[in-house]
This record gives structure tokens, sequence and C-alpha cells, in this order.
């Protein structure tokens, strides 16, 4: 269960990730980070897969996308848990603002 700080920071993000944000070419849609929570994160796992659709989706930059992904969850995770300053939270926000599309945006939020 969360505690009142907790809850609070969550609805603090997601009042600031509805800033209008850059969407022309994202680097997470909700596309691949629906593939990226389907393997549970393990990029070994869509690699033994091999599943051409999904590879396709991420193109030569897998690794690069596929990382991303994971940092960006994980800084959710500790900002979700105050565990960073408001600087920090300030520019992750912004990153995810420049690199997600919005669909992706709201599945961060609501499913991190």
């Amino acid at each position: 269960m969360l505690g009142d700080s907790e809850v609070l920071s969550i609805r603090h993000l997601r009042k600031a990730l509805t800033v209008t944000s850059n969407f022309m070419n994202p680097l997470i849609t909700s596309d691949r980070l629906r593939i990226y929570r389907s393997y549970h994160g393990d990029i070994d796992g869509i690699l033994r897969n091999n599943n051409n659709q999904e590879l396709k989706l991420f193109g030569a930059e897998i690794d690069v996308i596929w990382s991303m992904i994971d940092n960006k969850v994980q800084d959710l995770e500790i900002i979700k848990k105050g565990l960073v300053s408001k600087e920090y939270e300030s520019r992750t926000l912004t990153q995810l603002r420049e690199i997600c599309d919005r669909e992706a945006l709201e599945l961060l939020l609501t499913e991190s």
C-alpha cells in the first residue's frame, strides 16, 4: 500500500506529464513499452523468442531503446518512492516528454 507522500508524488507526476510533449518521433512508444513489459524487461527474452514483428518495432537500435525504457522505468520507481531531488524529478519528466508518445507516458504512470 502506498503512503501519503507516494500518492502525492504519483498525482504530481500525472499532472506534470499532461504538459505538451514532442511526439514527432518518439523512442518509447506504447507498442514498444507493452512488448518490454511482456518480457518483464528481459531483453534476452525478446531476442530468444525471435518474433520478427516485435523485433521490427524496435529496429536495429533495440539495445539502445530497450535500455532507455529500462532506465526510465527505474527513474519513475525512485521518483515515486521520493528518493530523488526535485531537480532530478523535473529533468526526468522533461526527458520522458521528449522521448515518449502520449500513450506510453500514460502507461508508464499508471502501470509502473
